[in-house]
């Protein structure tokens, strides 16, 4: 037979300019040359020298859940369409629910959709937890099978806590480990931690080092004092935010004395003194030296040290205390920044609830993120409290804040925030201005409210579209109602 190198000249130049030595007497010299090239393509395939000493993998182990009914399967085969799960962000909040409802009734996801499954933990990573929740035994097996998915080897590993993990696992196989020992032995895990650590290579210091927010406690002050002289900043600020949360730390300290030194308390008034210098100390504990957007250096730096002070140690922890004083005139931006910073990063309601009070009605003045930052300090009761109060005032000035609110309240939303909410939307949809975007309101209830609400939804609906047949904004209550009931039945069907 023609060797392929001979082939592919003969078919490069023509065949009235070049034939094969195999071509027969007789026969089309093009037909032949094909003939020719597609057994050597078939020969070419099934010639490949197998490979040798490879390992077949362990049996996936047996599953002691049972998986979900026909219909649950369909639904969730739907949801966990690519194209549609890439672009639709509600495809993901339903199939989050889904994965919840069928962990909690202990059923798991059919085999033939695991795959699928895995594909959305990539893009989603809030999805992650539940897909080993809900994935079956199976999961983990299949994770270690394929190298996109091995993202999820870090939620088995924390879930089974096998030291082999530590010893001979990936980067993230590692990261499950650690955060499974810091929970059983927090002292006994950064051990394990200490003994590796100057051989671990930099970005994995600091995803390590982040999970001792997982059983945090005064005995891990020394490691993390010693990381803030790591080379990698990742490192550095990782320390830098699990040493603030110690109370009565070294960091903890030395950040109080430098907001002392810049607010004093003088009859009555509270007068404002910023560092002079960001010296070697602040720059060790996080501050950063250079100013950016055109904001002054004394300013900026007086803002990063109040934002890492113990609030517990202005006005003995009293926010209505400290905001009976006058603040020194200019002064006002960085400081109430500062501490909205603190608060949020503290989770101290007290203090969130007294400067949302200050900071909601300057809006335009204020950085929106610092103020939404402060609505995850609040308590739920809080939360839901301010959540109805915008709802049913639509000039109480939350505006576009009001979205950022009701995200933070826990599903499933109260009954009196439910009521508050249809009723809000029913009314405000008639608004031909509204001061917060209907349509993203209507999407967080139709995903919040308790599933069973769907009837009371679809009459609300009803009715103003039977009141008001052409009005522009009666989509919004569709689109509440079809998301609710949409949830009624996927939660049914999962059993």
């Amino acid at each position: 037979m023609t060797g392929w190198p001979e082939m592919l000249a003969t078919a490069l130049v023509g065949t009235d300019r070049r034939s094969t030595n195999a071509a027969a007497a007789g026969t089309d010299p093009a037909g032949d040359l094909l003939e020719q090239a597609a057994a050597w393509s078939v020969y070419r395939r099934a010639g490949v020298r197998p490979v040798r000493g490879l390992v077949a993998p362990e049996p996936a182990p047996d599953e002691t859940t049972t998986t979900v009914g026909e219909a649950a399967a369909a639904r969730l085969a739907d949801l966990l369409d690519a194209t549609e799960l890439a672009v639709t962000e509600y495809r993901g909040g339903f199939v989050a629910e889904w994965l919840s409802v069928a962990a909690a009734r202990n059923r798991r996801v059919p085999p033939e959709l695991l795959p699928a499954l895995l594909d959305a933990g990539r893009r989603r990573t809030e999805l992650r937890p539940m897909i080993v929740a809900a994935g079956g035994l199976r999961t983990g097996w299949l994770a270690v099978q394929n190298p996109e998915w091995t993202y999820l080897t870090a939620e088995v590993a924390e879930s089974t806590a096998d030291p082999a993990f530590w010893h001979e696992g990936t980067k993230d196989q590692r990261a499950g480990y650690l955060t499974a020992a810091r929970r059983a032995d927090p002292a006994a895990a950064r051990d394990v931690l200490a003994a590796d650590w100057p051989t671990l290579p930099p970005d994995e210091r600091a995803q390590l080092v982040a999970i001792f927010d997982t059983g945090l406690g005064p005995d891990d002050e020394e490691f993390l004092e010693r990381a803030l002289d790591d080379r990698r900043k990742e490192v550095r600020d990782a320390a830098v935010d699990l040493l603030a949360k110690l109370p009565g730390s070294a960091f903890n300290t030395r950040m109080a004395e430098r907001a002392r030194a810049c607010l004093r308390v003088r009859d009555g008034r509270i007068s404002v003194e910023p560092p002079a210098v960001c010296d070697q100390g602040m720059r060790r504990d996080g501050i950063i030296p250079k100013t950016y957007s055109g904001k002054g250096e004394r300013a900026f730096w007086l803002e990063q040290i109040l934002a890492r002070t113990p609030l517990s140690t202005l006005t003995d922890g009293d926010p209505t205390a400290f905001f009976r004083l006058s603040l020194e005139d200019g002064w006002e931006t960085p400081v109430l920044h500062g501490l909205a910073q603190a608060a949020a990063s503290q989770r101290n309601p007290a203090w969130a609830a007294v400067l949302l009070d200050v900071l909601e009605p300057q809006k335009p003045s204020s950085r929106r993120w610092v103020v939404e930052n402060l609505y995850a300090a609040l308590g739920p009761d809080e939360l839901v409290r301010r959540s109805i109060a915008g709802l049913r005032d639509p000039e109480a000035g939350l505006g576009r804040f009001l979205e950022r609110l009701l995200e933070q309240c826990p599903a499933p939303w109260p009954d009196a925030l439910v009521a508050a909410a249809l009723d809000g939307i029913a009314v405000h949809v008639r608004h031909k201005r509204m001061p917060y975007d209907i349509y993203a309101v209507c999407r967080l209830a139709g995903m919040r409210m308790p599933a069973d609400r769907a009837p009371e939804a679809a009459r609300i609906a009803k009715r103003f579209r039977t009141e008001h047949p052409n009005h522009g904004r009666v989509d919004a209550l569709d689109q509440l109602t079809s998301t609710i009931d949409f949830r009624h039945q996927m939660i049914q069907e999962i059993s």
